[in-house]
């Protein structure tokens, strides 16, 4: 493409980009014209000893503009690279949501969610409108969710094949000092002839789909909650590529059907809310294959039970607040494998005060596996089995101190973790043992009439299993200081990493050394100026000594201009 149609290029998607929801009640049509945004420019040149890890020159070359009318925006962005050139437009193309007090309209491409089981943010080309009237939510949507997508069977790249999917739904809910009750039905549908060419390897079957969502939430005494969901999709998958378009999940052709399934999901909890203390109990049970082509992605088989009480106390200094819950799967009992999962955190924090900070964090992720032995298909004996466990537990730790006064600062801080994973067999057989330690420490001092700051930390990593041993060791720092009253600020810094790994009886080492440098000008510009630049020198050197020695250079030079 020549400059002279990429320049046309652009100031056409200038025009046509997607415009933002805006109010008409606030409608200022004395305001004009108006256009503000950025544009920079960056270039990154590497050098290196050893393993080349990227081009040796790049060139980036990005911006954003904003035009407002009426208080309408249209918002635009580009980049380029020597590399490749693309052009970006927010919310997908065009999307234009006008609103009126209780009414909102969503026009183009939009996103709209009326549960999590149901509609819950998949992206349409169509129309949508919110109804807030008093105490009623009504809304609806209606659009294509998914265009047709041909396949290439000549494309070096794997290019999923697709029917086109068109979606359409309503939400009504009422709510009030006492509660709130809902229901929403959401159904979605793929042509079946939308696509030119379908061949048996393409494994790809036109779906039906409706989901139905029914909630309600009730408040007792200003301090009690109950609320519960209950839903259910019928999923519908046609045999023949070519089905009636006027098949339905409730009006199934033996000729174009294959499956037809219901699926259900519940969501209830109880609660208490109070100044100091608070708890929930929540349930969640998700049936095994529950889909809803209202969401990219969705976890199903599982059955969930939590307990989460908090607790402010201290005049509100110290927070401890717990989460303790059982998860399990397999539900209709035809998978091989079955799990259950016991998860638990625990978690502290303490600020008694503006100098200190301190918090603490424990997690249990404990999973019960029984595995079915089945080399038979037709013989199964419950005796044939196999059980472990796996266990994840994590605990953290931070402490912080800050002194001085508003001229020189000095701030301490330090942070422990450790981390085990491992697997327990039948047998108190012992598998996958791993043990992580993990420490840092950094001290900072800062004058601000001389606009210096100087940090200096180290840290230090075990990680162990039984046939290995790995530590990571090394101190670091890092200086700044502004000049010319902050328009420029100049920093540099350095860390230092020893690692040593012991294997059967081997150790091997490497030690990796770090500097970095940098100037940024920001010039001060006047209170009625429209432009404002910003420029900066940035350097990176690193040099692994040891195994798998090498060297490498990294400089990159920016510059942005921004305007109003």
């Amino acid at each position: 493409m020549t400059k002279r149609y990429k320049l046309v290029f652009v100031l056409y998607c200038c025009f046509i980009t997607s415009l933002t929801g805006q109010s008409f009640d606030q409608l200022d049509i004395n305001q004009g014209l108006q256009a503000s945004g950025s544009i920079s420019t960056s270039n990154i040149a590497y050098f290196t000893s050893g393993e080349i890890r990227r081009d040796p020159l790049s060139s980036y070359l990005t911006g954003n503009l904003n035009l407002s009318l009426f208080n309408y925006s249209m918002p635009f962005s580009f980049s380029y690279s020597n590399r490749q050139t693309n052009f970006t437009q927010p919310f997908n193309h065009f999307r234009f949501e006008p609103s009126y007090k209780w009414v909102k309209l969503y026009l183009g491409t939009a996103g709209m969610s009326f549960s999590n089981y149901t509609l819950s943010g998949h992206l349409f080309n169509g129309a949508g409108v919110e109804l807030t009237p008093d105490k009623w939510e009504i809304s609806a949507m209606y659009g294509v969710l998914k265009k047709a997508v041909e396949p290439d069977f000549e494309a070096e790249s794997h290019v999923e094949p697709a029917f086109k999917r068109v979606g359409y739904g309503l939400k009504v809910g009422y709510s009030d000092s006492w509660g709130r009750v809902g229901v929403n039905v959401f159904s979605a549908k793929d042509d079946a002839g939308s696509l030119k060419m379908v061949t048996p390897d393409m494994q790809i079957d036109p779906l039906n789909n409706v989901a139905v969502g029914i909630n309600a939430r009730k408040t007792f005494f200003n301090r009690y909650y109950a609320d519960a969901e209950y839903s259910f999709s019928v999923m519908q998958q046609l045999n023949n590529p070519f089905a009636r378009a006027d098949t339905t999940v409730f009006d199934p052709s033996e000729n174009d059907v294959a499956t037809s399934k219901r699926y259900d999901a519940i969501n209830a909890a109880v609660g208490y809310q109070g100044d100091i203390f608070s708890i929930a109990v929540r349930y969640e049970r998700v049936a095994p294959g529950y889909m809803t082509l209202g969401a990219y992605y969705f976890n199903n088989d599982m059955q969930n039970i939590t307990l989460a009480p908090a607790v402010r106390i201290m005049q509100g200094k110290m927070q401890i607040s717990t989460n303790a819950g059982l998860q399990q799967n397999n539900l209709d009992g035809e998978n091989e494998s079955a799990t259950n999962r016991l998860v638990g955190s625990f978690n502290v924090a303490y600020n008694p005060g503006e100098k200190w900070s301190l918090s603490t964090s424990y997690s249990n992720f404990s999973s019960y596996t029984r595995y079915r032995m089945t080399p038979d298909p037709y013989f199964r004996d419950e005796l044939d089995s196999l059980n472990f466990y796996q266990i994840n537990q994590t605990l953290n730790g931070n402490v912080g101190y800050t002194f001085g006064n508003d001229d020189v600062r000095h701030s301490i801080n330090g942070n422990i973790s450790y981390q085990q994973s491992y697997e327990r067999q039948e047998a108190n057989r012992v598998a996958g043992l791993m043990d992580m330690y993990g420490g840092a420490a950094s001290y900072t001092y800062s004058i601000a009439p001389s606009s210096i700051s100087l940090t200096v930390g180290a840290n230090y990593n075990l990680n162990e299993t039984p046939e290995l041993r790995t530590t990571f060791v090394g101190p670091s720092a890092n200086v700044s200081k502004g000049i010319f009253d902050n328009q420029l600020r100049a920093s540099a810094g350095a860390t230092y990493n020893h690692s040593n790994t012991h294997a059967e009886g081997n150790t091997t080492s490497f030690s990796t050394v770090n500097g970095q440098f940098g100037l940024t000008y920001t010039p001060k510009s006047e209170k009625e100026s429209l432009v404002g630049h910003h420029a900066g020198l940035s350097g990176n050197y690193l040099q692994r000594f040891g195994s798998q020695r090498f060297g490498e250079f990294t400089v990159t030079i920016n510059y942005t201009m921004s305007f109003k």
